[in-house]
């Protein structure tokens, strides 16, 4: 999940969320961010070990599967299932799980309105560059994280299930298209802070750290694979730096070689 986690402690028992609902209970998408506060202690539960208590949560306090952050927690969750138990059943269900968390995420994303606009968008980038992502609000940027991030996972659960060389070509332009997604958010944040004189207090930080979180990750795993296999991907566009990687993902926590304990949620930029 994206966004910031600092602590062990176990997340009380979630019931049906009344956030981010109306008077008659019904959800409202422009309303999804509310529930974070929600999220970070179910995501604490998580990072202290017990993912069969934090799936728990997540199902009880969004039953539908119709919020945001609700949606991407069991994909990740699921697909993490399947990771570990490389299980044919567990695999497809955590593939079905993910195409529902994707369309979760689209139903919040920034959508173009018109045919015009759309052919214009694709000659012209605007709909894919960062003045794109500059002119969407708080939810549609989170929705469009989480749609990439769902991407890559599905991409990589997908190839593990079929396992056939056209499902890899398949869902490699896939992560490519998420790889590329990323790159752009996280070029808008440094956009951002360039104008800011340095930092944009503006954008929210479970933002600003998923996307660094997902850039890194994906940089660094790149970084890993055999020499190879690494010049196949680059086929594909991917690019792996261990060391910017390394220096992102202590930027997104705040650590320092200063101090043995990070500051989770300062300001430094690399």
């Amino acid at each position: 999940m994206n966004g910031q986690a600092n602590g062990n402690e176990k997340a009380p028992a979630v019931q049906v969320s009344n956030l981010a609902r109306d008077q008659s209970g019904a959800y409202v998408p422009s309303r999804a961010l509310e529930l974070i506060p929600e999220i970070v202690p179910i995501l604490h539960t998580f990072l202290s070990g017990d993912m069969k208590e934090a799936d728990e949560q997540l199902k009880n306090g969004d039953p539908r599967g119709e919020t945001l952050y609700y949606s991407l927690g069991r994909c990740v969750i699921e697909s993490l299932k399947a990771f570990m138990s490389f299980e044919h059943a567990d695999l497809r269900d955590a593939i079905e799980i993910s195409k529902h968390c994707g369309a979760v995420s689209q139903a919040h994303r920034r959508h173009v309105t018109s045919m015009a606009s759309r052919i214009s968008g694709f000659i012209s980038r605007s709909t894919s560059g960062t003045a794109w992502i500059k002119g969407m609000n708080d939810v549609e940027r989170h929705a469009e994280l989480c749609y990439q991030e769902h991407l890559l996972i599905k991409a990589v659960l997908g190839i593990l299930y079929s396992g056939d060389w056209f499902q890899f070509i398949k869902e490699a332009l896939h992560l490519r298209s998420a790889n590329i997604a990323y790159r752009t958010m996280n070029e808008f944040l440094r956009e951002a802070d360039v104008a800011a004189d340095g930092y944009d207090n503006l954008i929210d930080q479970h933002f600003r750290s998923g996307v660094m979180f997902g850039v890194a990750m994906n940089s660094l795993i790149l970084s890993l694979l055999p020499h190879r296999v690494l010049a196949l991907a680059q086929l594909f566009g991917y690019e792996g730096n261990r060391t910017e990687s390394l220096k992102l993902l202590y930027a997104i926590g705040g650590w320092t070689k200063d101090s043995d304990e990070p500051m989770v949620g300062n300001r430094r930029r690399v």
